[in-house]
């Protein structure tokens, strides 16, 4: 980097931590989405904060957004996350770096042209892995991470992960505790905002019943016949069109069930069939059940296909179409 450009970067860097009153080598994370997107952002908190020192702080902007999203991260971890207080925070600010129209519009731009409107923001790829060991990184100046941050995954020590503990009062709900003693095929469907929203539906798709029923034979055969444990967003549909299709199978989730209690249970299989989806990725994630297997989705997004990047990488797994 010559000069100029470090002093430009310096110079910003300064005036922003001041206006934000942060401390030296601070970093933001603009944090949004449902659980599984937190907890991607949680995680790249934990590697910044373990091999740069960083000073974390999260500036929630999920209340800008038409699509709210009920579960998240302090309902069911023990976390401590440090965030921006959005009344302290000058207009100016809130209205041009932190507006979500000006984040969008630089996540636009970096995706296209692979450049950035601000050069305080790392930016995310939602298919490349983005390199976290960059100068602006690496440096003390003050940088705001924008996106979901699954595709650094793999870059992390692993050691990091022994900080996502439940908290405490989360337990299997009594009435259940028999179905979860032996090993089950998790089913997950995600369907709610991917069918209902416009935006989301077309950046996501919407997988077909084949896969669902493909990836159910496919562990059977493989292994045996499990029960199948099914969680999705909209039982009374699946109860309708998709359990009738697949024996020995339980819907577990229900209108009157948090998606918090779905996302635990969900961590007991040991056998997984994921939907495209942040929440059913780190379900089988978070399993510790040795020896698991994971189905995933060929089409991960409408327009992009799954890769290595959103793998975790000691997973035994399966892609299917």
């Amino acid at each position: 980097m010559n000069f100029i450009k470090e002093n430009i970067l310096k110079v910003m860097s300064f005036i922003l931590r001041k206006l934000l009153n942060l401390p030296p080598n601070s970093s933001i994370i603009i944090f949004n989405g449902g659980l599984g997107n937190q907890l991607f952002q949680y995680t790249l908190a934990l590697h910044l904060q373990q091999k740069y020192s960083k000073n974390i702080f999260f500036y929630d902007i999920s209340k800008d957004y038409k699509i709210v999203h009920t579960s998240g991260i302090s309902k069911i971890f023990k976390t401590k996350l440090k965030f921006l207080n959005s009344r302290k925070i000058p207009k100016f600010i809130k209205h041009t770096i932190f507006s979500k129209y000006f984040l969008k519009l630089n996540n636009f731009a970096f995706k296209i042209f692979e450049k950035k409107l601000f050069p305080l923001f790392v930016i995310d790829h939602h298919l490349k892995k983005i390199n976290l060991n960059n100068h602006l990184v690496k440096s003390n100046f003050l940088s705001i991470f924008i996106g979901t941050w699954h595709t650094t995954i793999n870059s992390y020590n692993d050691q990091i992960f022994e900080d996502l503990n439940f908290s405490k009062d989360f337990s299997i709900p009594y009435n259940s505790k028999n179905l979860f003693k032996s090993d089950f095929i998790c089913l997950h469907i995600r369907r709610g905002d991917y069918v209902s929203h416009k935006k989301a539906s077309k950046y996501h798709g919407n997988l077909n019943n084949e896969y669902f029923l493909n990836s159910v034979n496919l562990i059977r055969s493989k292994y045996e016949n499990l029960p199948v444990f099914i969680f999705t967003d909209d039982p009374k549909w699946v109860k309708n069109n998709l359990q009738p299709h697949i024996r020995n199978s339980h819907l577990i989730s229900s209108d009157l069930q948090d998606a918090e209690v779905d996302f635990f249970l969900m961590t007991k299989a040991k056998y997984f069939v994921v939907s495209n989806s942040t929440f059913s990725w780190w379900t089988a994630f978070l399993s510790k059940k040795k020896d698991k297997f994971i189905i995933l989705p060929k089409k991960w997004f409408s327009k992009g296909e799954i890769n290595s990047n959103l793998i975790y990488k000691y997973w035994s797994y399966k892609i299917i179409e």
